[in-house]
């Protein structure tokens, strides 16, 4: 089960799923800049795989039973598939708070508890916008406090990456800080 292809080719799992892997081959006008991972290379970093939830050992394991590496779907109705491995951003959060079951966007408010204000986030909180998209906070990127350092699982580049984004951005979009409740 390879994933380069030097031109974007449709694949599809044993069950018919359409699987559309971050490789060198991928193709999309939604997300142009994700193809990044290179089969039978060493390669850095987790691909993003929508409702993905693995350790990186787990990810190691399958890869080397020729599960695929990631799948950036193009719509929200596109079916998950069962034969990829990676994270999406509920995954990578599940993941880095030692969680047992996957979670989602929603069901991570269940153990989580909203902060004041957002100058209280400190390294592995959350910036979390419920039914959308979540990222794990690393630090403020400057004294203001007005950027933040912080480490999420996206589709637009297909892996876990990190990136500086401005807070009030994130707050103007209904972003808000959380803090893991102690379980």
């Amino acid at each position: 089960m390879g994933s380069y292809r030097e031109k974007y080719v449709p694949c599809y799992d044993e069950n018919g799923v359409l699987v559309n892997t971050p490789d060198s081959g991928y193709s999309s006008e939604k997300f142009s800049s994700c193809g990044w991972w290179r089969a039978n290379q060493k390669n850095q970093g987790m691909p993003y795989n929508w409702g993905g939830f693995c350790t990186t050992d787990e990810f190691q394991e399958a890869i080397a039973e020729g599960k695929y590496a990631g799948n950036v779907p193009d719509t929200r109705d596109h079916k998950r598939g069962r034969q990829c491995v990676g994270v999406d951003c509920s995954g990578l959060v599940t993941v880095c708070w030692g969680l047992e079951e996957k979670q989602s966007t929603n069901t991570l408010l269940s153990y989580a508890r909203k902060l004041g204000s957002a100058g209280q986030l400190l390294p592995g909180d959350i910036l979390l916008l419920p039914g959308s998209h979540v990222m794990i906070f690393v630090a403020f990127a400057d004294e203001a406090k007005s950027f933040v350092q912080i480490i999420d699982a996206t589709k637009s580049t297909g892996k876990v990456s990190s990136r500086v984004l401005n807070m009030a951005e994130l707050a103007s979009k209904g972003y808000a800080g959380y803090c893991m409740i102690n379980m």
